[in-house]
């Protein structure tokens, strides 16, 4: 417990230490809360984190340096300093989070990039799949035709086959009718 209020130092102790009024230190806080870990304490007596003293430094600075609210904000996002969150606890406390939104947005920014890579990768990939698909059904189509040909084919051979081999059987009935006369005709002349 010791080491966490030591890390935290009430703004009348830290507007001494930095050489600003208090009322110039508490303006900064509300103009600039979002990169500022602060928490509220009893009667409405503010405490600054121990990391925060350089941002509060580099803001001073940047006053003195005649800029304006908005390019003091500008130039922080600029630096990459961290946004602070501060949510509050469950014993009425607050908790600061920080978070880099700029870091943040350029990682979902870099994943949305790999997630649009992926896709037009899936993309370009269930096109050659459709194209191979389309391929196989029209050579399935072709190989059924020709099977459908070939039986066609098969069948007009069958039946010709089968003509033939009658006309054959035809023929040499006839021609064996045509030999027992003769046979016989050889026997009567005799």
């Amino acid at each position: 417990m010791m080491e966490n209020e030591k890390e935290w130092i009430a703004v009348n102790d830290l507007s001494k230490k930095i050489e600003v009024s208090e009322n110039t230190l508490k303006r900064y806080i509300r103009r600039h809360e979002q990169f500022l870990k602060i928490k509220q304490g009893n009667r409405s007596k503010y405490f600054i984190h121990s990391d925060s003293i350089k941002i509060v430094r580099q803001i001073k600075k940047m006053y003195n340096n005649n800029m304006n609210e908005e390019e003091v904000n500008k130039q922080l996002q600029a630096s990459g300093i961290p946004l602070v969150i501060t949510v509050p606890k469950d014993d009425n406390g607050t908790e600061s989070l920080s978070l880099n939104i700029l870091d943040t947005m350029n990682s979902l920014h870099e994943r949305l990039g790999q997630l649009e890579q992926i896709n037009k990768n899936q993309s370009e990939q269930l096109a050659e799949l459709r194209k191979s698909v389309k391929q196989q059904t029209e050579q399935q189509r072709q190989q059924q035709d020709f099977q459908k040909a070939l039986l066609q084919k098969l069948d007009e051979r069958d039946q010709n086959l089968m003509t033939m081999i009658r006309e054959t059987q035809e023929t040499k009935k006839m021609i064996a009718a045509t030999q027992q006369k003769k046979w016989w005709n050889l026997w009567k002349k005799q």
